[in-house]
């Protein structure tokens, strides 16, 4: 698996951040996307980061499935928390903060010679 280390997540959440729009706007006009496409929206490169969710899920397969958007918010830290309906630019940061967190407190996991934070590897396990 030769994938550039950070380019995976971190690398495109800018890039994503464009595509996403204003979610409550959005909502009001009935139009809302779900949540898991809203994070999903965040990585550029669906073939990567597939790979590293697979390996993830199979690590934890307890997480994966419908409740994993819900589940990376609610890991986020208590003052960085969210909702699905929470702006673009403050949804970005509260993940940023949240993986910033994982590594701080050791919430970690090895994937392919990679030390992830549980964060980032959640929001690839979304694209299975």
């Amino acid at each position: 698996m030769d994938i550039p280390r950070r380019s995976l997540v971190l690398g495109t959440i800018s890039a994503g951040l464009s595509l996403l729009g204003n979610p409550m706007a959005a909502y009001c006009a009935g139009r809302a996307p779900p949540l898991a496409e809203r994070l999903r929206v965040l990585s550029g490169d669906a073939w990567s980061t597939r790979i590293v969710g697979q390996a993830y899920a199979a690590l934890y397969p307890h997480e994966a499935g419908a409740g994993l958007p819900e589940l990376i918010l609610s890991s986020l830290p208590p003052e960085r928390r969210v909702t699905p309906m929470t702006d673009d630019r403050t949804l970005v940061a509260s993940l940023a903060a949240g993986m910033r967190e994982d590594f701080a407190q050791g919430r970690t996991v090895m994937i392919g010679g990679w030390l992830l934070s549980r964060t980032e590897a959640r929001l690839c396990a979304l694209w299975i």
